[in-house]
């Protein structure tokens, strides 16, 4: 067996004949879509790469607009336009069990209508069990 590395696959190799008899893709099969008109993260079945599948839609309060996995690709984390929401959704079975607030701080001398220069905090707001 070897690995890979260009297409995150692994093959096994006959070492009389030294051909690959087997190569196994070890790429995720589901996505993660942020429909920001529907308000919505569409999750995306590609275990058939020519017939890709819904699996389930995710409501979500504002426009989702980026994603990103944490390290262990356990939850994935999507920021909401208007709704200042950090979305945290959990990635074994699609769950959407909580999320954050994200409220930047008051600016000294800045009207509301400018944007504010320092970083957001951001606060737990609700947890779903």
């Amino acid at each position: 067996m070897v690995t890979n590395y260009n297409n995150e696959s692994i093959s096994f190799i006959d070492l009389a004949t030294r051909k690959v008899v087997k190569e196994l893709d070890l790429r995720p099969r589901t996505a993660y879509v942020s429909s920001a008109r529907d308000r919505e993260v569409v999750v995306v079945d590609f275990t058939t790469v020519t017939a890709p599948k819904i699996v389930t839609r995710i409501e979500v309060a504002g426009n989702p607009l980026k994603t990103i996995l944490d390290k262990t690709q356990s939850y994935l984390y999507v920021t909401e336009d208007n709704s200042d929401l950090v979305d945290i959704i959990t990635t074994s079975n699609s769950v959407f069990p909580s999320w954050v607030i994200s409220i930047p701080p008051a600016t000294p001398g800045k009207s509301p209508g400018k944007r504010a220069t320092a970083l957001p905090t951001v606060w737990p707001l609700r947890t779903m069990v």
